[in-house]
């Protein structure tokens, strides 16, 4: 039998390694950057240096970091083995993540074939990943998506081991797993909070025994973020410090984003027919696989409650949970967390669960397909897969072709911009409004220009009156302030905060203030 699979499975690490190529190939002239990514950077450098996870300020100090959980710059930092060069990070954050591609296409497609035992089931599952423009492109830039999906996969494993095996090490580990990956990002509760659900009604023992497998995975995933959480109440006085719960509703583009991704999930964006037919395609689709599954599984819940082996749903059982799930926390993230939520955002909040639906998807229409012997059903499956992969292997093409790496594109074509900060006096400080960019750009810390209004959750910042006198004494000091451009506030923004100025410097993207007794010529 070991012989027999021995060609699926060179088949199916090969297509892992090609994913590894296509991200090596993709970023070979560095993996995209976005403001996000510069953050984790700093982190990863002040971690090596001693100073805990932190940004850099504009006088060279430290600021604690309490709006980003530290998992993904604790990794940079300990794979860069103490270089804290910017370039060596960003190239250990490119090889990460290549690696992470390739890891997420083999922990995606074993989940399908521990629950179909079918190798076509597993290549299927490889080959939709690896031509999924999507994940190609957060995989190829320096974000916590690959790292989080990765972490996601672990969990479902080590969770559906232990309902196999009935092990309480596999229940360790993914609480373990769980843990970490609140680390990642936040919306790690969800799955948490799923597989606590799941143990309930799938682990099918003694109440006594199913509370306390809730209580222990409960502690494991739980106690990461609350020591984390500590951290950050001490620190600065907020468990998240770029959260405040309020109401701020979803904006009509959030709401076509949202629904725009899922229904991409079944039919290409490019598919070519009004999006009424598109709906009605993709439920129709749908409809023939994950509704008939449902119905031919519905009495293993209540086996698995009253039974003490192994729910037969196994994987499926655990994504029924954690997809819903994962999702609402989303929309409540956007109702009442986070009111910057915008369209390219809700395409990489979606990626984890995007996957999750592949497998879901994938072990459905198999179980279906044993089930039925219908051949019409059959090439139904072979002409969708056929179209699927059309349609998204162009759109990898077109990618491949036209990406735009977002500020490592900047630092490639900003020439001019570059070289008029690095002219200016190094022992003055920098005032910016993007310290991020300005990073990038000349390698100097920044301190962040105050803004009117606050960034997640667009209500007016009280604190900025203060914030503004505290800027323009520093300016006073010998302060250079650099605006870059876009500028998300309107112009009158920018009049208050340059009033009084003398500009020194000017590009294209760049302007650069100073105090008019600090307007001294700059440096070469």
């Amino acid at each position: 039998m070991k012989g027999k699979e021995t060609p699926w499975l060179i088949v199916w690490v090969t297509m892992a390694l090609v994913g590894i190529a296509i991200i090596l190939y993709q970023t070979r002239s560095g993996p995209g950057l976005a403001s996000d990514s510069v953050v984790y950077l700093q982190g990863a450098q002040n971690l090596q240096l001693g100073r805990g996870f932190s940004r850099t300020t504009g006088d060279g100090g430290a600021s604690p970091i309490a709006d980003f959980p530290p998992l993904f710059s604790t990794l940079l930092a300990l794979l860069s083995f103490g270089n804290t060069d910017l370039g060596h990070l960003i190239q250990v954050g490119r090889w990460m993540n290549a690696v992470l591609f390739g890891a997420n296409i083999l922990l995606a497609s074993w989940l399908v074939h521990r629950y179909t035992a079918s190798w076509g089931a597993t290549i299927v599952t490889s080959s939709l990943l690896l031509v999924s423009r999507r994940l190609i492109k957060i995989h190829s830039w320096l974000m916590t998506e690959g790292t989080f999906i990765c972490l996601l996969l672990l969990a479902i494993l080590f969770l559906d081991r232990f309902f196999t095996h009935r092990r309480t090490r596999d229940l360790l580990l993914a609480g373990l797993a769980m843990g970490l990956l609140t680390l990642v990002r936040y919306a790690g509760l969800a799955f948490l909070l799923s597989a606590i659900l799941a143990l309930w009604f799938f682990q099918g023992e003694d109440w006594r025994k199913r509370l306390l497998s809730m209580g222990l995975l409960s502690l494991l995933g739980l106690m990461p973020m609350a020591v984390w959480s500590t951290r950050n109440a001490l620190l600065s006085g907020e468990i998240v410090a770029n959260r405040q719960i309020g109401w701020y509703g979803l904006k009509p583009e959030t709401i076509s984003a949202y629904l725009r991704e899922g229904l991409a999930w079944v039919l290409p964006s490019d598919f070519g027919v009004p999006w009424r037919l598109r709906v009605l395609m993709a439920v129709a689709i749908m409809g023939l696989f994950i509704l008939p599954f449902l119905i031919q599984e519905r009495w293993l819940l209540k086996e698995a409650i009253h039974s003490k082996r192994r729910s037969a749903m196994g994987v499926p059982g655990l994504l029924l949970f954690f997809i819903p799930v994962y999702l609402f926390m989303l929309i409540v993230n956007s109702l009442a967390l986070d009111a910057s939520t915008s369209p390219e955002a809700v395409v990489r909040y979606l990626l984890p669960s995007w996957v999750c639906f592949v497998i879901l998807t994938v072990c459905a229409a198999h179980k279906v397909l044993m089930e039925h012997s219908s051949i019409l059903l059959r090439v139904f499956v072979a002409i969708y897969l056929v179209v699927w992969f059309r349609f998204h292997i162009a759109e990898v093409l077109t990618y491949t072709q036209h990406a735009d790496y977002g500020l490592t594109t900047m630092v490639q074509f900003w020439k001019e911009e570059q070289e008029g900060l690095r002219r200016l006096d190094p022992s003055r400080p920098l005032i910016s409004t993007d310290p991020e960019r300005t990073y990038l750009l000349v390698g100097r810390p920044s301190y962040r220009a105050p803004r009117p209004q606050a960034a997640y959750t667009r209500e007016v910042n009280t604190e900025y009156p203060e914030k503004l006198l505290q800027m323009r004494k520093l300016l006073q000091d010998g302060a250079y302030l650099v605006i870059v451009e876009p500028v998300q506030e309107e112009e009158a923004y920018l009049a208050e905060i340059t009033q009084g100025l003398d500009e020194i410097m000017s590009a294209f993207h760049v302007r650069v203030y100073a105090w008019p007794s600090q307007n001294e010529p700059s440096s070469e």
